[in-house]
């Protein structure tokens, strides 16, 4: 039996947002996540992970919250359902991996702040393009 450690939630399971979520539940986490497309949410449970009915409900399950979107259209859309969710669990670290060019990625991360995250525990990827 694996070791429970943290629940990570993942908002967007594609090609990039499966494989983090494959190799953390094989490393022993609890692995919740979102995607829109229901092949994605397959996949997720297929390789031990819970599929959720929205972002939201991922955010407010997890205690460290991955996004791994493909564009600033998602990384919009996300955002948004993550300033609605509220404040996040007390001491959840959300990681930015999306594949969204710099400045747009930067744009975002003031709108974390304001859900009450701590402005340090956000990661943003510095590199790809829409």
């Amino acid at each position: 039996m694996k070791q429970h450690t943290k629940r990570v939630g993942i908002i967007g399971l594609g090609i990039m947002g499966s494989i983090i979520a494959k190799a953390l539940v094989q490393a022993g986490h609890e692995v919740v996540g979102y995607d829109p497309m229901p092949a994605a949410r397959a996949r997720l449970r297929r390789s031990g992970g819970r599929a959720l009915a929205s972002g939201t409900e991922v955010a407010q399950q997890a205690d460290a919250l991955i996004c791994s979107l493909p564009c600033t259209a998602a990384l919009h859309a996300v955002v948004a359902d993550l300033q609605q969710a509220g404040r996040p669990k007390a001491g959840q670290i959300v990681i930015e991996t999306s594949t969204c060019r710099w400045p747009i990625s930067s744009q975002r991360q003031p709108r974390y702040a304001s859900r009450g995250a701590n402005r340090g525990q956000i990661r943003i990827n510095a590199t790809g393009a829409d």
